[in-house]
């Protein structure tokens, strides 16, 4: 499910302008809305995830100016009985109202001191969320991260994110080199800049090419992640190195990941770039469900190695349907089908050297350079 980010304001143009702004944020995993009304937002919101609003505080004020006037006129029944979003909130009612408007997730913007010297209980609860109307977008944009931030639970949204690039490797075809691919990639990137790689299969079969098997893995850093406790030093004493870049040892066991969901997975990659200096993150996904959608949505790029067989043909159909179904457009414009060229994989202990220099990794280093 798509995730929204609401820009509720009065002035068209500036809700159009600060959302053409956010947009053009890769980093941003949300996707950017506005509207010149509480009564639009409140109608969009009914079946739409908003996940972060930005609202213009007069805006706000109007609106409960509007439905208090409405209800004097009209009473109870009256506004039971209308046909706009009125009528789903009745006197009773005007605490669900306040609730959806004004709570952890709103960013208020003001032109004077507002919020600080407002005295309505409910808003001076939030005073702190409130931001200068006419300060840069990036500022707005950082106040609204922060915020989603703290009612998350994740990390603090800080400038290191927009810097990191984050590339997924994903495709729906069987024995397609996909964490060959992945793993080379992050071999590419990290001799241009400081590289980490994730792989999130139920059993990666890493040990192959790192020679390894670790004692800390993955669903350590999950459980720092849940219990907010991840920091950069923590994270860098579970990370290891391969040749030029750094990896997270995968899970070895599947169980201690059945209560993870793709948006815990994303929040980790979110977090991870936000603590730590990495200039790319390589990630290795496993089953669209199962959490690579959600992924999908902060990479700044999606590769998807495919083969010409007659059943990978069919599954990629099969995808392209349900991306287009879904109106899934957005993640859809990332991805960049490749075929890769055929590499010698026989197991030995020098693996990952041979593949280096193989045809895929020739490969590799030239769509990277």
């Amino acid at each position: 499910m798509e995730r929204f980010l609401a820009v509720t304001d009065k002035d068209e143009s500036y809700g159009k302008r600060l959302c053409g702004f956010i947009s053009e944020r890769k980093s941003v995993p949300f996707l950017p809305v506005s509207f010149t009304s509480a009564k639009a937002y409140l109608e969009f919101a009914k079946t739409h995830n908003v996940v972060l609003h930005i609202f213009d505080g007069e805006t706000l004020e109007e609106f409960f100016k509007e439905y208090e006037r409405k209800l004097e006129d009209e009473g109870t029944e009256g506004l039971e009985a209308s046909d706009d979003i009125y009528g789903d909130y009745d006197a009773a009612g005007v605490e669900k109202l306040r609730e959806e408007l004004i709570n952890e997730r709103t960013v208020f913007l003001y032109k004077s001191k507002l919020l600080e010297s407002s005295t309505e209980e409910s808003l001076t609860e939030f005073a702190s969320q409130g931001i200068y109307k006419y300060r840069s977008a990036d500022e707005i944009l950082r106040k609204a991260m922060d915020i989603y931030s703290r009612s998350t639970g994740r990390l603090k949204y800080v400038d290191n994110f927009a810097k990191t690039r984050i590339v997924g490797v994903y495709s729906p075809v069987s024995r397609c080199k996909k964490t060959t691919f992945a793993l080379l990639l992050s071999e590419g990137y990290g001799r241009k800049g400081k590289a980490l790689y994730i792989n999130l299969e139920e059993f990666s079969g890493f040990s192959a090419f790192s020679g390894t098997r670790e004692s800390e893995d993955l669903s350590d850093v999950l459980y720092y992640l849940k219990e907010n406790s991840l920091d950069f030093p923590k994270l860098k004493s579970l990370v290891r190195r391969l040749k030029s870049f750094d990896y997270i040892p995968p899970v070895r066991y599947p169980d201690d990941t059945v209560n993870t969901e793709g948006r815990d997975y994303a929040s980790l990659v979110e977090s991870i770039a936000d603590v730590s200096d990495y200039e790319f993150i390589v990630i290795d996904m496993q089953g669209f469900s199962g959490g690579a959608s959600e992924l999908m949505e902060i990479c700044d790029d999606i590769y998807m190695p495919v083969m010409d067989d007659a059943v990978s043909r069919e599954k990629l159909d099969a995808f392209d349907r349900y991306m287009e179904e879904s109106k899934r457009d957005r993640i859809a414009e990332k991805i960049k089908r490749i075929k890769l060229p055929e590499a010698e994989g026989t197991l030995s202990s020098d693996l990952f050297d041979r593949l280096i220099y193989s045809s895929v990794g020739d490969y590799v280093r030239e769509m990277i350079s």
